[in-house]
């Protein structure tokens, strides 16, 4: 879901297109389904850009969209890239399938986690795994909490 927010009002709101991902197909589906999501991102970014100016502020919960909000930010299409932590998927699992998962989320959770601009924790649990972990914020600006975002924002949810 693509939702956009104007002052603390939702101005535009959009359903985005998802593959069928069925149980059993998800681990061969996944990269074409993370494609298909990013082009999107890319586009609906692009093109709301252009009738709203630069978004203020790109906030997810899903690690690789947070990592598209990184790229976004690169290409000066959002100002802020905020990435709410609010799971914890171990990256070892006795399911070898489960765990190459788990694995390529990771991939793009540090990254996320890193180089966001604000990283942002459910709880102070989630906050004392990652630091254990070392993939903190580079910029300290981890927080535990919700914060309320104003202005213009792009979330992807």
């Amino acid at each position: 879901m693509l939702t956009i927010y104007k002052n603390g009002n939702i101005i535009h709101k959009n359903r985005l297109f998802q593959s069928p991902n069925s149980p059993s197909l998800a681990f061969i589906l996944l990269p074409i389904r993370s494609i298909i999501i990013l082009c999107q991102i890319f586009y609906h970014t692009y093109r709301f850009r252009n009738n709203y100016g630069t978004f203020d502020i790109y906030f997810t919960v899903n690690a690789f969209i947070a990592w598209t909000g990184i790229i976004l930010k690169r290409l000066n299409l959002v100002k802020k890239s905020i990435f709410w932590i609010w799971d914890y998927y171990p990256p070892i699992h006795k399911n070898k399938i489960i765990m190459l998962i788990r694995w390529t989320y990771w991939l793009f959770d540090g990254p996320a986690s890193i180089y966001a601009d604000r990283t942002v924790f459910l709880n102070n649990a989630m906050y004392l795994s990652r630091k254990k972990m070392g993939i903190l914020p580079k910029n300290e600006s981890a927080m535990v909490g919700k914060k309320n975002l104003s202005k213009f924002s792009l979330i992807f949810l």
